[in-house]
């Protein structure tokens, strides 16, 4: 897996997203702080940057898996992807499991599954929202996708071709010594 650019320091949640074999997407949540004002039972990353394809999801919430503990009796329960064609604005939902006031201290770490959200449709790449005040509250969200990995096929066949090569020309040293014996 490649690793790309690490997310800013300060960013206080951190979701990076990981193909699975079956082309699923896996989510990744780290971060800690203190809640600084109340928000509903969404972090709202708006205009975040074009993290999903033209082609993929638009305005769909998406289970996880297995709820990510945030805090004290919340969690992390869903996803929500938004397409906009305009670049750039591409939103990004995390739906909590009940109302976040201010004061709240946070520690998340966890992964699960996310449901249905098919991984090939989103951009690798880095993406950080830290400006807007519904991502502010938690310190800022950054999202890291990480390129999907593809076994070479060439890289396979010059590997088997080298092997039969190799086997070929060992068959052939023995003949070879045989007939001088």
């Amino acid at each position: 897996m490649t690793v790309l650019a690490a997310a800013p320091a300060s960013a206080g949640l951190i979701i990076e997203l990981s193909g699975t074999e079956t082309g699923g997407t896996l989510a990744t949540f780290t971060g800690s702080g203190t809640t600084d004002g109340a928000f509903e039972f969404n972090i709202d990353a708006h205009e975040i940057g074009d993290f999903v394809l033209a082609t993929g999801p638009d305005n769909q919430w998406f289970d996880l898996a297995d709820p990510v503990a945030f805090a004290s009796g919340l969690t992390i329960e869903r996803f929500h992807v938004d397409h906009n064609p305009v670049p750039m604005l591409d939103d990004l939902r995390i739906g909590m499991s009940d109302f976040v006031v201010s004061g709240i201290d946070f520690d998340v770490s966890g992964a699960s599954l996310i449901e249905g959200l098919d991984f090939a449709t989103l951009i690798p790449g880095s993406y950080s929202d830290s400006t807007r005040p519904d991502v502010g509250i938690v310190g800022g969200v950054s999202v890291i996708v990480h390129p999907q990995r593809v076994d070479e096929p060439a890289a396979l066949g010059l590997m088997s071709l080298g092997l039969f090569a190799l086997v070929l020309s060992r068959r052939r040293s023995r003949r070879c010594a045989a007939a001088l014996a």
